[in-house]
């Protein structure tokens, strides 16, 4: 199609390229994160929560900001070799406080479990 602008009939190919590739790349972080985690050790720590964390945001759906908020939850530890941050879901977030101590079991970036 002719526009002022020259040829456009190039520019859908070229942002449906762009669009599965940026698909792609997001499919293949995520099963790269999922296969360190399983690959990794699985670590047993004494530690003490930091600190918590709720973030919350709108969800956009096609450019257009919607009333509903996705949340996500996270931990903070303090350990003996530094500290270590895990996403958390919302009953492991409501059952425990800030300053607690325990044992803390994790493998990669997975929390697995925090006993007091």
């Amino acid at each position: 199609m002719k526009t002022q602008y020259g040829d456009i009939s190039i520019f859908w190919p070229i942002l449906f390229g762009l669009i599965l590739a940026a698909f792609l790349l997001l499919i293949i972080v995520k099963l790269k994160r999922l296969y360190d985690n399983f690959r990794a050790p699985k670590i047993t720590v004494y530690a003490r929560l930091l600190d918590k964390h709720e973030n919350s945001a709108p969800i956009h759906q096609g450019g257009i900001s919607s009333q509903s908020m996705t949340v996500s939850f996270s931990f903070i530890f303090e350990t003996d070799s530094g500290m270590l941050e895990f996403k958390v879901n919302p009953q492991v977030y409501a059952a425990h406080a800030v300053g607690e101590e325990g044992r803390l079991v994790y493998k990669g970036k997975k929390l697995l479990t925090f006993e007091r």
